[in-house]
């Protein structure tokens, strides 16, 4: 009983570790795409102004 539950306290470690990674490169592309947004709405802006 003791074996499987340090098994699952492992799986659950490394999940939650691999969440932790996944949500880091989400939070970064979020702000990439984000940013990219902005610049290609300040582009259209400008273009529209001129």
């Amino acid at each position: 009983m003791l074996f499987i539950t340090t098994v699952m306290a492992d799986i659950s470690v490394s999940v939650n570790k691999w969440l932790a990674r996944l949500l880091f490169i989400m939070k970064r592309l979020n702000y990439y795409g984000t940013f990219i947004i902005f610049k290609i709405n300040l582009k259209y802006k400008y273009q529209s102004f001129l």
